[in-house]
């Protein structure tokens, strides 16, 4: 492989994690767990929960109440649900019947009803993201070299400096017909479309932003309508709804269960809340 190719190809991994870092941080941070043991982080759980869509409290002999990712097993009841999971901390592969001997020491909570991670979600809509800017700093790339210039030997190294030249600004060239010779120059007409993939990457910003439950209204409120705004609003508190719902009975479980005082945060919901309490602060200042 040709460094120039190497180079190519770390620099797109590199802009692919910057994208999937950016959207792996909003799905980490939609939900705070309070309440919760010294041993057993919230950052943790929600770690867990993203990457595997299962995360397993355990009350461990040893180290005491821990939070560790996990994976069904294959035992199932007649309901094809599994009733074991098998732990996938670092150092820490056990099995547990979690359904069964174990429940009284362990509880599971899903990050969703079908127990799947938001890690596929995020890394599709980061190559999608990574693909739409790509072709976007492509296009207006070619926006700046739009010439394919027919040289010879005798004129290449005549035409690279003038063409630095135009590149660099400079408003004109002094020389002789003789130095370039007879040349061809052929105009490329790359179409400008970098407006139109950006509409196209907006539209992919507001699908991520209704899966994290945030407003992903870019037009001016003005131009919205009223069942517009309300049907945009209720489809996002669905999606977040959807995960919510699990972390809430987990955590009625692990209160029955560990005599624990645990609830989770709906962080989007507190927000609104905060802003809305600023808001009538304002409000009632203005007065």
């Amino acid at each position: 492989m040709k460094d120039k190719d190497r180079k190519r190809i770390i620099e797109n991994n590199f802009r692919l994690n910057l994208i999937y870092n950016k959207y792996k941080m909003l799905s980490l941070n939609m939900f705070r767990w309070e309440g919760l043991p010294e041993t057993v982080e919230s950052r943790h759980i929600e770690n867990s929960l993203f990457s595997y869509g299962l995360c397993l409290i355990v009350n461990d002999k040893d180290l005491g109440f821990i939070s560790v990712p996990c994976n069904y097993g294959a035992n199932m009841n007649v309901n094809a649900v599994p009733t074991e999971v098998i732990s996938c901390g670092f150092n820490y592969i056990k099995t547990f019947k979690y359904l069964g001997k174990d429940k009284d020491k362990c509880q599971l909570i899903l990050n969703n009803d079908l127990a799947i991670g938001n890690e596929q979600y995020i890394f599709d809509y980061a190559q999608r993201m990574f693909e739409v800017e790509n072709c976007i700093r492509v296009n207006i790339n070619q926006q700046k070299f739009p010439w394919f210039v027919n040289t010879t030997p005798n004129n290449k190294k005549t035409m690279e400096v003038m063409f630095e030249k135009v590149m660099n600004g400079e408003p004109y060239i002094l020389g002789s017909k003789d130095q370039i010779g007879n040349v061809e120059v052929l105009t490329l007409n790359t179409p400008y479309i970098a407006d139109k993939l950006n509409e196209y990457k907006y539209e992919l910003e507001r699908e991520i932003l209704s899966f994290h439950g945030l407003n992903n209204n870019f037009e001016k409120k003005e131009r919205l309508l009223v069942d517009e705004v309300n049907s945009n609003n209720d489809f996002i508190d669905r999606n977040v709804e959807l995960m919510y719902r699990q972390r809430q009975l987990a955590c009625e479980q692990m209160n029955k269960k560990f005599g624990w005082n645990v609830r989770v945060v709906n962080l989007n919901e507190e927000a609104k809340e905060n802003q809305k309490a600023e808001l009538e602060e304002e409000g009632m200042d203005n007065e």
